[in-house]
Parts: structure tokens; C-alpha cells; sequence
């Protein structure tokens, strides 16, 4: 079993699940210490995702997990994306 998040209906995500678990713990760290060191401003996914050239699907899990462990925690803020959307602003706990 992986530590990696999948849906367990979907074979597809199974098997990207298996395929990242090995990066898993970088790319945690990797997005973690990239939020910390926006500090008090924060940053939306979307920033994230680019200042780390990184895709949604590989950054948005790692800072759910991150969220879930207590390290990140959304503000009340948020920040236009490009498509001009509003995104939540995350910060380090």
C-alpha cells in the first residue's frame, strides 16, 4: 500500500500513486519550505506551483498533506490566479 493520496476506484490513480511514492517526501519538503519561506505573505497554489515549476497535480497533494499534519494552514485571504480567480492564501503554522 502506498502513502501517496489515490482514488480507489480509479486504476490510473493507483498507479501514479505508486509512481510518486518514491518523491513524496522531497516534494513534501520541496512545497513545505517553500511556503515557510513566503512567510506571513503567503502564497496561493498557483504561485506555488510556478515559483516550484511543479503541476497542480503533483503541488496540491503534497500541501493537502501538509495540511493535514498541521504544518500549512489557509488564511482568510486571497490572491487573483491568472485566469483571474480567487485563490486562498496558505502560510506555515
Amino acid at each position: 500500500m502506498t502513502e501517496a493520496p489515490f482514488q480507489p476506484n480509479s486504476p490510473t490513480s493507483q498507479a501514479a500513486a505508486y509512481a510518486i511514492e518514491t518523491d513524496t517526501n522531497r516534494l513534501r519538503r520541496l512545497v513545505g519550505d517553500y511556503i515557510r519561506r513566503c512567510g506571513a505573505l503567503g502564497c496561493t497554489d498557483e504561485e506555488g506551483q510556478n515559483a516550484l515549476g511543479l503541476s497542480g497535480n503533483t503541488y496540491r497533494p503534497r500541501r493537502v498533506e501538509l495540511f493535514d499534519k498541521g504544518s500549512v494552514q489557509r488564511t482568510d485571504r486571497f490572491r487573483l490566479t491568472a485566469a483571474g480567480r480567487r485563490a486562498v492564501v496558505w502560510v506555515a503554522c
